[in-house]
């Protein structure tokens, strides 16, 4: 779990590299910024930012 959108966008974009986007980083019900990839040796991730807090 990262700890912002903006470290959920990093991670992303570095697994990404020589591998597949699978679904693009995106606001969720669950999420802030989620996003799904494939490495360049095919291991698949999720990525997600950690929930804001409600007052």
């Amino acid at each position: 779990m990262a700890s912002d959108g903006a470290d959920v966008e990093r991670v992303v974009a570095t697994l990404a590299e020589g591998g597949k986007v699978m679904l693009p980083v995106t606001n969720t019900f669950f999420s802030p910024r989620f996003g799904m990839i494939a490495d360049r040796f095919g291991v698949s991730w999720m990525v997600q930012a950690a929930p804001q807090k409600q007052k």
